[in-house]
């Protein structure tokens, strides 16, 4: 039944990409953040390639409709092309991911404030695993850089710091075993 979602849609979200499919494996990995902006601001760096660009510069969306496609420009000019799978404004957007499924929920906190719940499900656990979502921490980091207008981070800043963190954590979560090169 239909009831009215925290991001302010009209309808339940709160089935996850896996329980749709009725799978069982898999893990769901979620950051969130309030950020200073509106929901329809933040919707706008998440939905608008000119801002997206600003805090994930290797994304660009071919077609901003379920069905369309989003490609993760590697440098020298190869690219991955992934399946958006749902676009609700300004509150839902998912997508493929590799093998994986992402999912960005937008909801408004009112007086000017919005949070951004980011979810990946990992279908299989792999050594990419944690790049990806260091990858996506320092993504998230940048696009409050975007929004407030400060200095991107670069990959290193973040990426000796937080990635033996995140393999930590999926250690906990899972029977595969990830190697930290840190120590």
């Amino acid at each position: 039944m239909n009831h009215e979602h925290p991001c302010g849609c009209d309808h339940e979200h709160s089935k996850s990409f896996p329980d749709v499919l009725n799978v069982d494996t898999g893990i769901e990995i979620t950051f969130q953040h309030d950020y200073p902006v509106s929901q329809e601001k933040l919707w706008e760096y998440l939905s608008h390639n000119e801002l997206l660009q600003q805090w994930y510069p290797q994304l660009v969306f071919t077609d901003f409709n379920p069905g369309g496609r989003l490609l993760f420009q590697y440098e020298g000019g190869n690219f991955e092309e992934m399946l958006v799978m749902d676009v609700e404004a300004p509150c839902l957007l998912s997508f493929t991911w590799d093998t994986h499924t992402v999912t960005f929920q937008v909801s408004a906190l009112g007086k000017g404030q919005s949070r951004l719940s980011f979810t990946q499900w990992v279908s299989e656990m792999n050594h990419h695993v944690p790049v990806d979502l260091c990858g996506w921490y320092l993504a998230l980091l940048n696009l409050e850089r975007a929004i407030t207008g400060d200095d991107k981070l670069e990959m290193a800043e973040v990426y000796h710091h937080h990635y033996p963190q995140i393999v930590d954590l999926l250690n906990q979560e899972s029977d595969f075993e990830f190697i930290n090169p840190f120590g």
